[in-house]
């Protein structure tokens, strides 16, 4: 008989942060889901905490946990935006929508330092701004291409190149490293920027380029287009996951030996570590969790990562995310707790929470002796 596999369950959101959780209290699917949460061993990573000492990793990110996960050592702001990008090499380069996969390669052996730049829409209210998400733009290939070059025709000057894998993600890069702070695009999404802005001893030159950046997309021609047209404008970009390509030695020695996303940076981590990266079925179709199972049954620890519920986070109206919940609880986590009580899993479940983003949830073969415990949505939900 096999070893039972070791899966790695991150899914960040599950656990918040919302702008409430009052509401939340009577959803039937939630006090199910939190229930079985109760049911789980928690713990909260204690054991990894040599390798987390030597990460400068922000843990709001989710960053941290990755970095410890694949026994990473990372000495500044993770570097999501390489990671990425060297993914991106690695399976779709004929997609490429905006400059040369050629420079790219080159421009990551070199060192240089890449940082998303993802097009964003600020609302402006009183007296801040507030980030909205690229998926509410809907730009087409030929927009994104066009703010691109204008936005490269003007900061060449700075020795800085842009590069855009589809319409909606977009990166720049530089030779020299910078010193760098900044928020993930899924958690600045919905807040007030002004709290949020890049930070660091480089910060001041990043601050300058995104207000020169927000008066040339004020004035492009497809921007005026977008206004007369009643649709939202691109009025800036956003940056985060900045840094270079890390070395060979920064590697480490981790266990995770498969990695199932439909995420570029996990993609890239996988790339990175020469391990297998398989994209994630739709859970919906078919008998998702036996055709999962046969991918990852011979594998000692496989990382299964989902993000559908981070967009949902920061808006007001939490009913998307609570349908995303229902669906990762209906189709994934319980079918998957089906092959723990069969002994072919064990699962460490990772919400990410904010104020303790390493805690996990460790279901093995007797978790659902007990039946008997009872979760409070409140304990569970973090909310800011």
């Amino acid at each position: 008989m096999s070893a039972t596999v070791q899966l790695q369950l991150l899914v960040p959101g599950l656990c918040g942060p919302l702008p409430d959780n009052k509401q939340l209290e009577h959803d039937p699917v939630l006090i199910r889901l939190f229930n079985t949460l109760a049911r789980a061993r928690v713990a909260t990573g204690e054991e990894n905490n040599a390798i987390e000492k030597d990460n400068a990793v922000e843990k709001e990110n989710g960053y941290a946990l990755l970095s410890t996960l694949f026994a990473m050592h990372v000495s500044a702001e993770f570097p999501a935006a390489a990671l990425s990008l060297s993914a991106y090499l690695q399976y779709k380069p004929a997609d490429m929508l905006f400059g040369s996969t050629a420079d790219i390669a080159h421009y990551l052996q070199a060192g240089y330092y890449f940082l998303h730049a993802d097009p964003v829409h600020l609302r402006v209210e009183m007296d801040h701004a507030i980030l909205q998400s690229p998926a509410d733009l809907q730009l087409t290939p030929a927009e994104t291409i066009a703010f691109c070059e204008q936005q490269q025709a003007h900061f060449s000057a700075d020795g800085i190149h842009f590069f855009a894998t589809d319409a909606s993600h977009c990166y720049v890069c530089i030779k020299k490293p910078q010193l760098l702070h900044t928020t993930r695009l899924q958690h600045a999404i919905g807040r007030n920027i002004h709290f949020i802005l890049p930070a660091g001893e480089d910060a001041i030159y990043w601050k300058q380029f995104l207000n020169e950046s927000q008066m040339l997309l004020f004035n492009h021609p497809a921007n005026q287009r977008r206004e007369q047209t009643g649709q939202l404008t691109l009025n800036s970009l956003w940056l985060h996951g900045g840094g270079c390509l890390p070395a060979a030695e920064s590697r480490g020695t981790g266990d995770i030996d498969l990695v199932c996303a439909n995420d570029f940076l996990l993609a890239g981590l996988a790339d990175y570590f020469k391990i297998p990266w398989c994209e994630i079925d739709d859970i919906k179709a078919g008998n998702w969790s036996v055709d999962f199972y046969r991918r990852i049954k011979n594998y000692r620890k496989p990382l299964l990562y989902f993000d559908c519920l981070l967009p949902w986070l920061h808006y007001t109206d939490t009913r998307m995310w609570q349908q995303q919940v229902n669906l990762f609880y209906q189709y994934c986590l319980l079918p998957l707790l089906v092959l723990v009580r069969q002994g072919k899993l064990n699962i460490d479940l990772y919400p990410l929470n904010d104020t303790m983003p390493d805690k996990k949830y460790h279901f093995h073969h007797y978790y659902a002796c007990r039946f008997w415990r009872r979760a409070k949505i409140k304990n569970y939900v973090d909310t800011y």
